[in-house]
């Protein structure tokens, strides 16, 4: 049900106060203002979108500003916000165009979106300088992740609980996420995350695995959905799978890049992050006053850098970076060319990709570190696509009221087109798939080391579990007491702007 949110004053940071707010006004009308037009009492097909029902904001343009990047080679995320002129014949494409259209009709807006070519280490420089300077020129930005959320303890986004047609706590919000990004407070939000923001799911981190390979070495494939449905996928599962997949297919008593593993990989930084978020390791602990601090000094943390140590150097897992031999195979060519069970560091949109396997691939979430974890645990890529609000912005209800519709009906349409259609009939081959991508869209989480590892020194996955990965050292407490002062300065530092 929805519920009102909470009015709280916006705070600026000093150098913004005088030029800005002023322009932080709220202009949308309630159905019940006397120049309200109620186009919902003019429709016999009109539709209950609850308070959102009968709001007209007169033709108001809603600007937004759109990355156009794609780090990955993939689409990128602005194919789940920007529509094409017309219908295509193309599902999500499609689901996009009337979802975008339905809300333009419902609200009496108009969508002016604004494609944007800066990468994650410029966008923060060009949206200080725009935003600094007074400019009001777009009405929500969507954006990277880990930029965008160092500038959000800065006072440069609109405060999301002053907006008055949010309700966070409605299913198409990934609401566990956003609490992560503002460290859990109850005065301040500053970034959207929800099923419009749907490359959050494009980029969320996901296990594939070789489904012909898993049944040549251990029967039914639905075994390994068995274990993530009873709870009993753990890392030691995976390793016991893993450790048993590796053949010598070229007969030479060499391994080499002619076998066949448990798991490939390119390097150990990028591949292990998942695995640490998948974890739930342990990061931060709040005080009485919400204030943030390191506690990371934990047998759960010791325990999984173990772990970590024995799935990367498993004599099974192939690192493709460290190889004597030359060799042309990516992770996903080797993945795709059946010598590997499992392969991680990818993404669900990473799906595409296999689509001309001979043998069928699998998707399952990454294992949990052992069977006392609550639930499972998912991470997005530190470039994923969120959504902000300049606090620039003159008409921060009119556009909370239309971000709110856009997540209901992306919830309801555009979802499920890319959800079950696009991933589920085209790629996948069997009804546990969805389930198991519904396990992975609920477990996100645990975003302030993506969000904010950089501006704490690297602390929270380079500094303690990459590099004690890196040289093979278990010696978790002794990193850690020789990193956490300065990091927790700038954690400290964090807090205070955050705050301000």
């Amino acid at each position: 049900m929805y519920k009102a949110k909470r009015k709280i004053a916006l705070l600026l940071c000093v150098a913004l106060q005088a030029s800005l707010l002023a322009a932080c006004g709220n202009d949308a009308k309630d159905p019940s203002d006397e120049d309200m037009t109620d186009s919902a009492d003019n429709s016999s097909e009109a539709v209950d979108y609850g308070p959102l029902s009968g709001l007209d904001f007169d033709g108001e343009s809603i600007r937004v500003l759109v990355s156009a990047n794609e780090y990955d080679g993939g689409s990128g995320g602005k194919i789940f916000i920007m529509n094409s002129d017309t219908e295509t014949g193309e599902i999500v494409s499609d689901a996009v165009y009337n979802r975008n259209k339905q809300v333009e009709e419902a609200l009496n807006v108009k969508f002016e979106f604004t494609e944007n070519t800066d990468v994650y280490s410029e966008i923060s420089d060009v949206l200080s300088t725009l935003i600094l300077s007074g400019e009001d020129l777009y009405d929500y930005v969507i954006h990277d992740l880990f930029p965008l959320a160092s500038m959000s303890v800065n006072g440069y986004f609109a405060n999301l609980y002053d907006a008055k047609y949010f309700d966070f706590d409605q299913d198409y919000w990934y609401s566990d996420y956003m609490e992560d990004l503002n460290f859990h407070s109850d005065k301040y939000c500053y970034i959207m995350a929800g099923d419009y923001f749907l490359d959050i799911i494009r980029t969320a981190h996901c296990l594939l695995f070789n489904q012909g390979i898993f049944e040549d070495l251990y029967g039914d494939s639905n075994q390994l959905y068995n274990d993530v449905f009873d709870n009993s996928w753990t890392m030691d599962k995976y390793l016991t799978y893993a450790s048993g997949a590796y053949s010598d297919l070229n007969g030479d008593s060499i391994a080499d890049v002619d076998d066949r593993y448990g798991m490939v990989t390119y390097g150990k930084w990028g591949y292990m992050i998942p695995w640490v978020i998948a974890a739930d390791a342990d990061f931060l602990e709040y005080d009485n006053d919400g204030k943030p601090s390191f506690a990371m000094n934990t047998e759960k943390n010791q325990k999984l850098l173990e772990k970590l140590i024995d799935i990367f150097y498993d004599p099974a897992t192939i690192d493709l970076s460290g190889r004597g031999e030359s060799t042309s195979s990516t992770p996903m060519t080797f993945f795709t060319n059946n010598q590997a069970l499992f392969l991680c560091g990818f993404r669900i949109g990473s799906l595409d990709q296999t689509r001309n396997m001979t043998n069928k691939v699998g998707i399952i979430p990454y294992p949990k570190l052992d069977e006392n974890q609550e639930k499972y645990v998912t991470s997005t890529h530190d470039t994923t696509n969120i959504g902000v609000i300049p606090v620039t912005c003159t008409k921060l209800d009119t556009v909370s009221a239309v971000i709110e519709m856009l997540s209901l009906i992306s919830h309801d349409e555009v979802l499920p087109a890319y959800y079950e259609s696009a991933l589920k009939i085209k790629y996948a081959h069997d009804d546990v798939t969805s389930q198991m991508l519904d396990i992975i869209r609920d477990g996100l989480g645990s975003a302030v080391p993506l969000a904010f590892g950089d501006y704490c020194n690297d602390f929270m996955l380079k500094n303690t579990f990459s590099n004690l990965l890196l040289s093979r050292n278990t010696g978790f407490a002794s990193m850690y007491t020789a990193l956490v002062n300065p990091a927790q300065a700038k954690l400290d530092e964090l807090w205070d702007a955050f705050n301000e």
